[in-house]
């Protein structure tokens, strides 16, 4: 709220849209991720929605992560229309985007289509189904990462709870993984 104000609403309408080129706005943009940040980490999946989209309507690419993280939200919460609607806007070469469609197909029912992703997921990002399957591998990971390690372990981080949350589909993708 105190951020908002140093803003000012006109400032804010104005640059809707693109409200990160606006120096000022940029506390108020990160005051408004770590809000997020805290209801998603304390599962207030509602508020942290509210919060996340609204982010993504004054700046649709303040932070990137932050649509991948809401869409584990919606994942979560069993919101699938709205969560194929903004993987549509997604960066398409993310390991996040890759699972949360697995995810998303496997959710919807369509199992050739999650089946497919996974096919071409496991190529591009292979270890990301193992910390997704053992949440305990996350702690085993070296200090010291690889790009390729480090890009599954915040896939896991990010889906992880979404994945957890439908106990079918963990069991499906380890039956396709043979874990």
């Amino acid at each position: 709220v105190e951020a908002e104000r140093a803003v000012g609403e006109k400032a804010i309408a104005k640059h809707t849209g693109e409200l990160s080129r606006l120096p000022e706005a940029r506390p108020y943009l990160r005051a408004s991720a770590a809000m997020f940040g805290m209801l998603s980490a304390t599962m207030h999946i509602d508020e942290a929605i509210a919060i996340a989209r609204k982010i993504l309507v004054m700046d649709p690419l303040y932070p990137p992560e932050i649509r991948v993280r809401l869409v584990a939200l919606l994942l979560t919460s069993r919101q699938l229309g709205v969560a194929f609607e903004e993987l549509s806007l997604c960066d398409q070469d993310r390991a996040e985007t890759a699972w949360a469609i697995i995810l998303a197909r496997h959710l919807s029912g369509d199992l050739k289509g999650a089946s497919n992703k996974l096919r071409e997921a496991k190529k591009k990002f292979p270890l990301v189904a193992g910390l997704i399957l053992d949440k305990s591998a996350e702690d085993s990971m070296p200090e010291e990462l690889s790009d390729e390690e480090y890009s599954a372990l915040q896939c896991a981080i990010i889906l992880g709870d979404a994945w957890r949350g439908s106990p079918k589909s963990m069991q499906w993708l380890a039956e396709k993984v043979g874990a």
